[in-house]
């Protein structure tokens, strides 16, 4: 069980059945055979050399249909080379590791090496020579090659076609098109299992025809709005393409030989689960039924239904499958052989990796675990190729890349769990998502025939047997229709083929035509496409780059804001699979804890930047400053690059591993970017470009959002309601602002422990305590923003848990009353973290790992998982367009931004350079925080987003905000936006249009545009602040209102339609009329004041003259007769206080000291010294600082004469001042408080509130009414 605050006491259970008896061993099958070398005449492939090279000479395309493991990868390239030793011969492989693989087993059986006979094409990097005549590549770089219209090859192999890739199904269209305009070169398709659908797609019909000419209806298709899919005819059958509808008669013929020189044998779940009876415990509640129906009842529905996750039950079961093998219950073996696991992905391996652990506890030094993943550096991919340690079993948890065309030899068991991650875009979120989904038949047979190469293998599949031959499909679901289609439509039209989407149509199980409306015209949008759908300047630059979209875009704009070669450099950062800063989250073993001190690196190299773009960026220059030069005069010899994973010097190993950067990814980094550079170069860039002075980081900044435009976000505070933060706010003491609180820490946990949690932070906290068991961990006033946020982190990252990052172990002592009286911190690992189970790892949970008694008690381990810390100034994001919260990544710099100024929580910019899609979130990858500029979200949508139009207030005299139309969301102007600026939103668009597609601004440096200057100009342009609840100023202060038509220009193509609005002339007032107006506004607040005041003063009194205290009233003061100057005064109670040192001397004190004989003195509530006291009476005078105030505020100073003669003369005024406030009718109204008050006391007591004080304030400044 688990809980909050309590212990957790694991139970232990013996395997036994449900009669009570212990299971009787399973029998044994027979004992696996050794690996042994194979000849490669004993290949069945090869016993059909002679009938696969003449079906091969008999038609144009042939298509071999042969089991995985039968050699036709190896040999059928050999067969043709054999034959045609003077032909040239192009394999294409799924990936570049299993193309190199392959490569060199051929070389080898020919005596050669790689650059001889045998050749490779990778993207930057080509093996050849003149000797070479047959080459292996991988798929994508073999389409971009015939889309140059490349003609060297003489014979075309496709292996692996079954995967249905992309690139596979567009080069195969394209073979097909060159094939029908007549081009002399034979196709030659491999596969273990042919789709039935291929030899249509592939028959004489098909290649002869007129390429698409019956495709389409010869309607006008163009007029439609496709973006209404009202008007979208979803006719599948048309879009299938002709050769589907019909179902040509003359298919092309199919080679197919299923012979197996070793067989496979195939387990499935029921199976599997007799397998292990042995070792059944309470994990899998010890009746193996029982747990058949809880694991199954996952299969009870079809294929459609995509899985939510990986069962923890099934990662149990292969678990235990590995452990009966090793514990040689299953199969007797010479010697531990090899299990390759597929998963659907690096969290399933990294889960799988944990479950291994805590299943194998103290012989899981047996094991040698490898991971086989995209995300792993490729310089680990060589592991799996040499022989594990003698005496150790090795595991290879692997996603999709380890399913075809590689050969492990000592691999003999395979464990499927039968689900993939497939790559899908979501058109709705403009985003990537990686869905899990059942894996399809073609593709477990692939993984499957991984362990009958050189051996009988055997294949444990976690599903029912049912379940894979009824309900899985048979082949994967092709990956062109789950893709952005924007970079195929260009490299199409870039090679002038017209029909577009006759060609896109015509591709074996074609994307929907809408997909193909609606990416067009995102490229028109994107300024690759004119109107008239044809490819413009712009567009053959993205085309000509073999790089996304987004890279040749940052180039460019980075040329035109002035920073070429930052961007550059972004753009060959943005290119790799991940950032060159290490992680170790999801690294299996001690390594993990490394993790935190990545984090650490980031933070250092984004040098307050709050950019991850801008971090990378930093953390090149730095390795390039010291290495970069020596690099490259290695990785490019003789103006030719070689290959970046040579041997990393010691010093820049000490060097990258002291900042845990990525050596070979910075060195791939460096070489993308010269390819990018020479591309430039190629097409005919200035050199003056590079030679510019550094741009500064907001240009760089800038440069970043225009080329993003679609990813733009919005903060807000993550509490959204302020009762909630104030309530956090006031349980973090005196200064929230520099202090992180950590909530539910139990009585074990003292301040000690949160200190070494966060030592690995440099900055020591100023104080830790624990109150009501919150830890509050603070720091100094003027603390580093890097250091909360790296505690911030550290306490939240999704893997901390699993890194010992926010985790404790505390023994704790208690006696036999189970009172604690000793508790200490101990040391924690990864083993002993894995003993506990991964549903238990959760915050605010307490595990009990050990427990022992002992005379004095009992002593008990327990792991305290510790809440995440809370802030009451961090922000959360929603995207500005479509307002769906967005979740910025785990290691981003920005992944717990804040801001202590309340009046900018929903002010601040974030720039994505991609979204990911995972389950229900929206993830922001690599994101940029802009700086703050009023109105910097709505120019930034408007210079270079699409699809929106202005917003005018209802009265139609100003601009109010931006639609935008695609999601009808709206954003509103919070600062003045006039016409004038719209008028320069539309001359900067149409400026930005006329650079980037002219050729002649890149190569001739002196023709620099004033863009960037316009824009910042743009942006710190004094504006006003719309006010949304303050009432119209001109109205309070009687202005006389001026309005000026505006009448729109007529609108260019590409710019954003102007309004026909009375613009409001008081949006253009320079100073003079600000100052006149603002004066006015004054005058009006004092005139609320003034009658607040004077309504209530209706008697007389005599008041301070410096402060003007009330003493007391008129009926409080007598005429000393002794003295016709002197008088004594009763003052109000309070309102006088008696001291018997004067606070400070002056003149009056001075005289009172000389004609009088004061005992002591009387002072105001101010602290001045009124009059004194003498015979106890207070005593004031002539020289005494104060002024008798009359009935409506009117004062009245006491000169001598009036204190001599005229004294009671003041009471008749004071009379006749009280019957002219009696027949005073005041109106007591606040207009900027939009406020009426019936009482006077009542007004008199809203004008001195602090509220209406603050809106006076912000009333007098300027602004901008609703």
């Amino acid at each position: 069980m688990e809980r909050r605050g309590s212990r957790f006491r694991r139970g232990r259970g013996r395997g036994r059945n449900n009669r009570g008896s212990t299971r009787e061993p399973i029998k044994k099958g027979p004992k696996l055979e050794e690996t042994r070398i194979i000849d490669r005449t004993e290949l069945p492939i090869y016993k059909c050399k002679d009938s696969i090279m003449s079906h091969i000479e008999r038609y144009s395309v042939g298509i071999v249909e042969a089991s995985t493991g039968s050699g036709k990868s190896t040999q059928v390239p050999q067969f043709l080379y054999e034959k045609y030793p003077e032909c040239f011969i192009v394999v294409a492989q799924p990936n570049k590791l299993g193309a190199n693989e392959i490569a060199s087993k051929i070389a080898e059986e020919l005596n050669s090496n790689i650059g001889g006979i045998v050749g490779t094409m990778f993207k930057g990097e080509t093996k050849e020579s003149s000797q070479t005549r047959i080459y292996f590549t991988t798929t994508d770089i073999l389409l971009e090659y015939i889309l140059n219209d490349n003609t060297k090859f003489d014979f075309i192999i496709i292996d692996e076609v079954h995967e249905r890739s992309l690139e596979t199904d567009l080069l195969l269209a394209v073979i097909k098109m060159r094939l029908n305009e007549g081009n002399e070169f034979k196709l030659l398709i491999m596969s273990a299992t042919i789709q039935n659908i291929l030899p249509s797609y592939f028959s004489s019909t098909e290649i002869k025809k007129n390429f698409g000419q019956e495709r389409r209806k010869k309607d006008n298709r163009d007029d439609i709005d496709w973006l209404d899919e009202q008007n979208f005819d979803d006719d599948k059958e048309e879009q299938k393409g002709e050769w589907m509808r019909k179902g040509y008669r003359d298919p092309a013929d199919v080679f197919s030989n299923d012979a197996k020189l070793f067989q496979v044998e195939e387990i499935y779940l029921e199976k599997a689960l007799d397998i292990v009876k042995p070792l059944f415990n309470s994990v899998l509640r010890n009746e193996p039924e029982k747990s058949l129906i809880d694991f199954a009842s996952i299969f009870e529905k079809d294929a459609d239904t995509n899985p939510l996750e990986v069962p923890s039950i099934a990662y149990e079961l292969a678990c235990r499958i590995i452990l009966v093998q090793h514990l040689k219950l299953y199969r007797d073996e010479d010697r531990p052989y090899t299990f390759l696991v597929f998963l659907p992905g690096l969290v399933e391996i990294n889960e799988m990796n944990d479950m291994l652990t805590n299943t194998f506890q103290n012989k899981i030094s047996d094991l040698e675990i490898i991971h086989l993943h995209t995300n792993i550096p490729e310089e680990d991919y060589d592991r799996i190729f040499i022989p594990p340690e003698e005496g150790k079993r090795r595991v290879i948890l692997s996603s999709s890349i380890a399913e075809s065309s590689i050969t492990l030899t000592d691999v003999r068991f395979i464990i499927d769990f039968g689900m993939s991650r497939e790559t899908a875009y979501n058109n709705q979120k403009n985003a990537d998502s990686f869905e899990l989904v059942w894996a399809a038949k073609s593709i477990m047979k692939q993984r499957a025939g991984r362990a009958g190469r050189v051996a009988n293998g055997i294949v444990f599949r976690l599903m029912p047997i049912q379940f894979f031959h009824s309900m899985l499909y048979d082949y994967a679901r092709p990956e062109i229709q789950r893709s952005s289609l924007d970079k195929i439509i260009l490299k199409l039209k870039m090679k002038n083929i017209e029909n577009i989407r006759d060609l896109l149509g015509n591709i074996l199980e074609a994307p929907d035509d809408i997909e193909i409306i609606k990416t067009e015209r995102y490229l028109v949008e994107m300024g690759a496409l004119n109107p008239a759908k044809k490819i413009t300047k712009l567009g053959e630059i993205y085309s000509e780059f073999p790089y996304e979209i987004k890279v040749t875009r940052i180039c460019m704009f980075g040329i035109l804001f002035g920073c070429a070669k930052q961007a550059m450099l972004l753009g060959a950062l943005i290119s790799l699979e991940r950032a060159p800063i290490k992680s170790y989250a999801g690294v299996p073993g001690n390594q993990s804890k490394q993790h935190p001190q990545t984090y650490k690196s980031r933070l250092i190299f984004d040098e307050s930047s709050n950019s991850d773009l801008l971090m990378m960026l930093n953390a090149y220059d730095k390795w390039y400053e010291h290495y970069g030069r020596r690099c490259k005069r290695m990785v490019f010899k003789n103006g030719q690059r070689a290959s970046a994973k040579g041997r990393i010097p010691d010093d820049e190993a000490k060097f990258c591993n002291h900042f845990y950067l990525d050596p070979y990814l910075l060195r791939e980094a460096l070489c993308l970017y010269s390819e990018i550079k020479q591309k430039f170069l190629t097409i005919g860039i200035d050199k003056q470009h590079f030679k510019l002075p550094k741009a500064d980081k907001f240009v760089i900044k800038l440069c970043i959002a225009a080329t993003f435009p679609g990813k733009y976000l919005i903060s807000n505070y993550e509490l959204v309601d302020e009762v909630s933060r104030n309530k956090l706010i006031c349980k973090m003491g005196s200064n929230p602002k520099s202090t992180l609180l950590i909530p539910d820490i139990p009585p074990c946990i003292v301040p000690s422990d949160i200190e070494s949690l966060i030592s690995i932070n440099q900055v020591k906290p100023k104080n830790v305590s624990i109150v009501y068991s919150n830890a509050i961990i603070e720091y100094e006033n003027n603390f580093n923003p890097s250091t909360l946020k790296f505690v911030m982190w550290l306490g939240s990252y999704s893997r901390r848990f699993y890194n010992l990052a926010w985790v404790l172990l505390k023994r704790v002592y208690r006696d036999h009353n189970d009172r604690v009286y000793n508790k200490s911190m101990i040391n924690f690992t990864i083993n002993e973290l894995n003993r506990i189970p991964t549903g238990q790892r959760r915050e605010g949970v307490i595990v009990d790992i050990n427990s022992d008694n002992t005379r004095d008690g009992t002593i008990v381990d327990e792991v305290v998982f510790l809440c995440k810390p809370e802030y009451p100034y961090k922000l959360a994001f929603k995207d500005l367009i479509s307002r769906a919260d967005v979740h910025i990544e785990d290691d981003s710099v920005n992944s717990n931004t804040f801001t202590i100024n309340t009046d900018l929580a929903e002010k601040f910019m974030l720039v994505c350079a991609e979204y990911i899609a995972r389950k229900n979130l929206t993830i922001g990858r690599y994101s940029t925080l802009m700086p703050f500029f009023p109105l910097l979200p709505h120019i930034m949508s408007l210079l270079f987003c699409s699809r929106i139009e202005y917003l005018p207030n209802p009265s139609r005299t100003r601009y109010k905000g931006i639609k935008f139309t695609n999601f009808e969301s709206f954003l509103t102007f919070d600062y003045s936006f006039t016409s004038e600026d719209a008028k320069t939103i539309n001359k900067i668009r149409s400026d930005i249009s006329t650079y980037l597609g002219n050729i002649e601004y890149i190569q001739d440096h002196t023709k620099q545009s004033t863009i960037k200057d316009e824009i910042i100009q743009l942006l710190t342009k004094q504006r006003i602040p719309v006010n949304y609840d303050l009432a119209d100023w001109r109205e309070i202060i009687k202005w006389d209102q001026m309005f000026l038509l505006v009448e729109p220009h007529t609108d260019e193509p590409g710019s954003v339609k102007l309004l026909e609005i009375t613009e409001d002339e008081s949006l253009f007032y320079g100073p003079e009329k600000m100052e006149e107006i603002k004066k006015k506004k004054i005058s009006y607040v004092k005139s609320l004041e003034n009658t607040a005041n004077s309504s209530t003063y209706c008697k007389a009194e005599l008041t301070c003259k410096y402060c003007d205290e009330a003493i007391c009233g008129i009926e409080g003061i007598s005429v000393f007769e002794e003295d016709p100057v002197l008088f004594t005064v009763v003052s109000y109670y309070g309102k006088l206080d008696t001291v018997y040192e004067p606070p400070e001397n002056n003149e009056y004190i001075e005289y009172v000291l000389d004609n009088y004989l004061p005992s002591s003195w009387e002072i105001c509530r101010n602290n001045h010294v009124i009059g004194w006291n003498e015979d106890n009476c207070t005593f004031v005078c002539e020289k005494s600082p104060i002024i008798f105030r009359l009935p409506m505020g009117k004062m009245v100073r006491l000169t001598k004469d009036m204190w001599e003669y005229d004294f009671y003369k003041l009471k008749n005024i004071s009379d006749i001042a009280k019957k002219e406030f009696d027949s005073q009718k005041f109106e007591f109204k606040c207009l900027v408080c939009d406020e009426e008050f019936k009482k006077s006391q009542d007004f008199y007591a809203h004008v001195n509130q602090a509220f209406h004080k603050n809106r006076c304030a912000v009333f007098i400044e300027p602004y901008v009414p609703i």
